[in-house]
């Protein structure tokens, strides 16, 4: 595929001479037999088709094969349009007759990423209208960013899926080719809606390997939940980069700083959660940082050393008796009144209770006693 570079490196060429054009640009006769319509129809130049006469039944219509294609390699080059930054792509080179060449005043190439999309026209500036004709045919519609292919009429072998995606790979850049063999159709999903619709238009009527005409609609949606997600998931993430392309660059820089220490964050709290330990489904005892392991944490009964990074293994096991027998099967009503009575009966018998000894006090003694104690009259004395 020739780059946009190439582009304009060198002169777009006349894919036909305008001798050989169908239509009212050619030099001879066009209407009648001798250009292809029927008596009655009128040629429409912008979507090259055929229009008004009689009317035919479809189930005995039959697809003609385009005598033109459109060869990126060759085709792709120089025009007017290329000067020009409101410029459209040429359908007629897309399909691959286009006789102005150099003249033209459209772009003559593939479209790139590069291009901006007009949500109301087409890569080709045509109208999009708000919904999809009912033959999932035409310009498409504005409400779904049409990016999927329906193609018909597809003969079956063992590589078709490579077959498809070699004829359409030249078009734009693929997401995915999906081939229901049995039915024999395949859809094609491009990176952008340019190079879809651009693609729409250069395979119309074109033959694959087998010469078998193509059929090209628009896609319907995808039913499968998961797929509607992701479609949903890249709508926000290309609504997000448009936003972000419009934006300063301080702007982009400033929250992509705030971004990150947030990320940081998270990490950070992370890993604290994963390195802390816990016992019972307990939440991790909280440590005091900076006491180089001298002190031991209380938090559910049990120590933990911040230097050692361990428990205590004597409060531990108390704490891991205790929640094992707090853990057990509660006892009935009936079992904790026995046991209570029985605690009572075992304490009376056992122990039964002492009286406290009264401590005897002796009065004390006044002088007007030890006077009277003596006697002045005494044996004693009277002896001596």
């Amino acid at each position: 595929m020739a780059s946009p570079a190439d582009a304009t490196s060198r002169p777009a060429r006349k894919q036909v001479a305008k001798n050989k054009v169908l239509g009212p640009q050619a030099s001879g006769p066009t209407r009648g037999a001798s250009g292809g319509g029927k008596p009655g129809q009128t040629y429409n130049i912008y979507y090259d088709k055929w229009t008004g006469g009689p009317r035919e039944d479809r189930s005995t219509q039959s697809k003609e094969k385009s005598p033109y294609r459109c060869d990126p390699v060759k085709d792709t080059g120089r025009t007017k349009g290329t000067y020009n930054p409101n410029a459209y792509f040429c359908a007629f080179f897309a399909k691959g007759c286009c006789p102005n060449g150099e003249d033209c005043g459209w772009l003559h190439r593939i479209p790139t990423r590069q291009d901006q999309a007009d949500t109301g026209k087409d890569v080709f500036g045509r109208e999009r209208f708000d919904e999809h004709r009912d033959d999932r045919g035409g310009v498409g519609s504005m409400r779904s960013d049409s990016k999927t292919l329906y193609v018909g009429r597809i003969h079956p072998s063992s590589a078709t899926e490579a077959i498809i995606e070699k004829h359409f790979r030249q078009w734009g850049e693929l997401e995915r080719v999906k081939v229901l063999k049995d039915k024999g159709i395949g859809f094609v999903t491009y990176r952008d809606r340019l190079n879809a619709e651009f693609a729409k238009e250069a395979m119309a009527n074109q033959s694959l390997d087998y010469g078998e005409i193509v059929n090209i609609r628009w896609a319907t949606e995808d039913p499968n939940p998961k797929m509607q997600m992701m479609n949903k998931r890249k709508a926000v993430e290309m609504t997000r980069q448009a936003i972000e392309s419009k934006l300063p660059e301080e702007v982009v820089e400033a929250e992509n700083r705030l971004e990150d220490a947030q990320a940081a964050g998270i990490a950070k709290r992370s890993k604290q959660e994963s390195t802390s330990t816990t016992i019972s489904n307990d939440p991790a005892p909280t440590l005091y940082q900076g006491a180089d392991g001298q002190y031991y944490y209380d938090y559910g009964e049990y120590g933990y050393n911040h230097e050692t990074q361990q428990y205590d293994p004597a409060r531990l096991a108390q704490y891991q008796g205790r929640a094992a027998q707090s853990s057990a099967t509660p006892l009935s009503l009936q079992d904790r009144v026995k046991a209570s009575l029985q605690s009572t009966a075992t304490t009376s018998v056992t122990a039964p209770p002492v009286p406290a000894k009264v401590k005897e006090t002796k009065p004390p003694a006044s002088a007007l006693g030890a006077l009277a104690a003596y006697g002045s009259d005494s044996e004693d004395d009277d002896q001596d």
